[in-house]
């Protein structure tokens, strides 16, 4: 239970950083933060292979919304970081037209890993509000990141 703690208490952490005005230093902090959750969710997966059961099924339901919340936080950093060295506020590390190709492939990867959320069947009997998560990570995901993926 310590590891859900620790992945639901890493997107409480993300949510009310984005609440507050946004510069490299805290995206860079941010991108610790969520590749420390994504191992520690690719650490608790395994468990769950082979298992099944109601409370079962619906842990390895939030970790997969949790995974792809994360993932799709990365994206959305390296996205904000390519953009933040396009307009010079950060020390360029690459040329305009490779961060401009990255970041056109890292939008539709952001927009497919979205699309996945939004496909995960729904489940009536969700013990650990799985379902209420998801919606929140499309929303969140949609409100926050696309922003910068369309640009």
């Amino acid at each position: 239970m310590d590891h859900f703690f620790r992945i639901n208490f890493a997107s409480a952490l993300i949510v009310k950083t984005f609440a507050n005005a946004l510069n490299p230093d805290k995206y860079l902090f941010l991108s610790s933060c969520c590749k420390v959750t994504l191992e520690g969710i690719a650490r608790v997966r395994p468990f769950f292979a082979g298992l099944s059961g109601k409370p079962i099924d619906s842990m390895a339901a939030f970790l997969e919304v949790a995974e792809v919340f994360y993932r799709c936080m990365m994206i959305h950093i390296a996205i904000k970081l390519n953009m933040y060295e396009d307009k010079g506020i950060i020390k360029r590390t690459k040329d305009f037209k490779v961060n401009f190709v990255e970041n056109q492939t890292l939008a539709r990867e952001l927009y497919r890993l979205v699309g996945e959320l939004e496909k995960l069947p729904l489940n009536k009997a969700d013990a650990f509000n799985v379902q209420a998560n998801r919606i929140f990570a499309i929303a969140f995901l949609k409100r926050i990141a696309y922003e910068e993926a369309e640009q």
